[in-house]
C-alpha cells in the first residue's frame, strides 16, 4: 500500500483533530495527522515521510496505529517521567520538617535556604537533589519559596551607585597597593 484514501467522515475527523491539536500545541499529534491528510493527497509514504522529515518506518508506524487504533491512536503518549526520589508519605514528612521550621530540624538559622532543605533530605532519606530544584519540589508540596533580591527595596540608590564608582574601587586600588587582602560581610552572608 503506497497511499491512502479516507472518506469524507474521516477526513473531517483528521481535520478537526488538528485543529485541536495545534491549539493545545499538540505538534508532534498535529504532525501525525498531517501525514494522513497528505497520503489522502495521493503522496506516496515515501514522498510524505521525505516532506515530514521521518523515516519510512515512522509512518509505517503510524499508518498501522491508525488501521488499528483510529485517529486516537495517533495521538503520542505523554512520557511518564523519572521516578520520584522520595515517596509521598516522604514527601509529607518533608513539609512537616520544612513548616516546623529550620531551628527545629537542627540549623542554626531561623530561615529556610535550598541548601539546608537538600541538606534536610540527604540527612533524613539518603537522597540527592540539586539545589536548583528545590523550588520545585516546595511547589508540588504546596508550598512557597522567595528567591533573594540582590538589594533591599529601601537601599539608597544614590549611595549603592557611589559605594560601586568610588569607595570600592579606591578600596581595590589601596589593597593591591598595599598587598592586602578585602574581606566582606554583609547580614545575609
Amino acid at each position: 500500500m503506497n497511499t491512502i484514501t479516507l472518506n469524507q467522515d474521516s477526513r473531517k475527523k483528521v481535520k478537526r483533530e488538528m485543529k485541536a491539536a495545534q491549539v493545545k500545541g499538540e505538534m508532534r499529534y498535529y504532525n501525525r495527522l498531517q501525514a494522513f491528510l497528505l497520503l489522502d493527497l495521493r503522496l506516496s509514504l515515501a514522498e510524505v515521510a521525505e516532506f515530514l522529515r521521518h523515516t519510512l518506518r515512522t509512518l509505517y508506524t503510524w499508518l498501522q496505529l491508525f488501521i488499528t487504533k483510529g485517529i486516537k491512536g495517533l495521538k503520542p503518549k505523554s512520557p511518564k517521567g523519572r521516578k520520584a526520589k522520595l515517596s509521598k508519605r516522604q514527601k509529607q514528612e518533608l513539609k512537616l520538617k520544612i513548616v516546623a521550621g529550620p531551628e527545629s530540624n537542627g540549623y542554626p538559622s531561623g530561615r529556610w535556604t535550598a541548601a539546608m532543605i537538600q541538606s534536610l533530605i540527604l540527612q533524613h532519606w539518603g537522597k540527592e537533589y540539586a539545589t536548583k530544584y528545590i523550588s520545585e519540589l516546595l511547589n508540588g508540596l504546596g508550598l512557597s519559596h522567595k528567591k533573594m533580591e540582590l538589594f533591599s527595596h529601601r537601599e539608597d540608590i544614590a549611595a549603592r551607585e557611589k559605594l560601586k564608582n568610588e569607595t570600592w574601587p579606591e578600596l581595590v586600588r589601596k589593597a593591591q597597593k598595599e598587598g592586602a587582602v578585602i574581606l566582606y560581610e554583609d547580614e545575609s552572608t
